[in-house]
């Protein structure tokens, strides 16, 4: 399926077999501030596209589907049946019928093609973040742009250490996103000092 010309985001949240098997709780407080800031930053609101894989408990399902309307769409992406039935029920009490549910599978999420932005959220909980990575570069119009959003680490830290803690380094990032076929373009910032925002895009292709 494709639908050209439209922006997209998609956060990495905490469930789903290529994720990490830590818990949910302890997020950051300012999470739902970040992911709002960053909507707005790549003009996502009213009319827009968003999808959010591995929806989990709906969290962001149910934050995005504020964002963007009832002219718009989220498409909420788990591998597990169960969970992505609560989300849909979730989202059907709130009356955000714009929600769309989406079965992925290991490590492919099931998403249209041709989108063209990509946005993720707690890079650290990846449990196997190159396949993913990989995978969802092939839904990216050549143009697209994949942002991460993370915990600044400690730079030494060992990669399981920072997992646990719940962050990551920013060069940590950078190497993985280059194993995947991603150039760093920009370092933006963030509406808190403890997290980075990092923009890539792919190798091999002049900064739009």
């Amino acid at each position: 399926m494709q639908v050209p010309g439209l922006s997209w985001l998609v956060t990495i949240l905490l469930t789903g077999a290529c994720l990490s098997k830590a818990g949910e709780s302890q997020r950051p407080s300012n999470r739902t501030d970040s992911l709002t800031a960053l909507c707005q930053r790549l003009d996502l609101g009213a009319g827009a596209v968003i999808a959010d894989v591995g929806c989990g408990d709906g969290s962001g399902t149910l934050l995005f589907a504020g964002i963007v309307g009832k002219r718009g769409t989220v498409l909420a992406q788990e591998i597990e049946a169960a969970k992505l039935k609560t989300v849909v029920d979730k989202a059907d009490g709130r009356g955000f019928h714009q929600v769309v549910p989406v079965l992925g599978r290991g490590g492919d999420p099931h998403l249209p093609d041709g989108f063209a932005n990509l946005i993720v959220d707690a890079y650290h909980r990846l449990w196997e973040p190159l396949p993913l990575l990989q995978r969802l570069k092939e839904y990216m119009t050549p143009a697209g742009l994949l942002a991460v959003l993370d915990r600044k680490g400690l730079d030494a830290e060992p990669r399981r250490l920072a997992e646990h803690r719940r962050r990551i380094s920013g060069p940590l990032v950078v190497e993985g996103m280059r194993q995947a076929g991603f150039d760093l373009r920009q370092t933006r910032p963030t509406p808190a000092e403890d997290r980075f925002f990092l923009v890539f895009g792919l190798q091999g292709l002049s900064s739009p």
